[in-house]
């Protein structure tokens, strides 16, 4: 029997140091800015505090594919905002499955009304890779008898 795997033990597994957002005014010059100084795949949005859409690295290449007067476009009008987010509770085989099934990489992850981060599909499979290699060593183990 598998243990349930939520997305805060995705989460728990990340470097933590809170999550990094941009208002909805802000120009795509410094979301890029952003983006590269952190490392980060997508930067959420928001609009007075609350999670309003999402710009992704595929973003900035569709915009920068039309030459660089994107830059100075503001993140309103580059972000996608049908966005997808996940609770803590969320089980991580529904969020990477839904993930999946509608073609997104990243999910901003809310708890009690709050962004408390967001999740790659790469942190979903490498924590269940881990969980997997975790389940492997002791069945090994026990398989050897040193459990008995």
């Amino acid at each position: 029997m598998r243990v349930k795997m939520t997305l805060e033990d995705v989460l728990q597994g990340k470097t933590k140091g809170g999550v990094v957002t941009a208002d909805e005014s802000t120009l795509m010059r410094e979301a890029v800015k952003m983006m590269a100084t952190n490392n980060f795949g997508a930067l959420v949005i928001t609009s007075e505090g609350r999670p309003a859409g999402i710009v992704t690295e595929r973003d900035v290449l569709r915009q920068a594919a039309q030459g660089e007067g994107f830059l100075n476009k503001p993140v309103s009008e580059v972000m996608t905002r049908d966005i997808v987010v996940g609770r803590f509770s969320d089980d991580v085989e529904v969020a990477k499955r839904v993930m999946t099934d509608k073609r997104f990489r990243h999910m901003p992850i809310m708890q009690k009304g709050k962004l408390v981060g967001i999740v790659s599909i790469g942190d979903v499979v490498r924590s269940q890779l881990m969980t997997i290699e975790a389940e492997a060593t002791y069945l090994r183990d026990y398989i050897r008898g040193e459990y008995g």
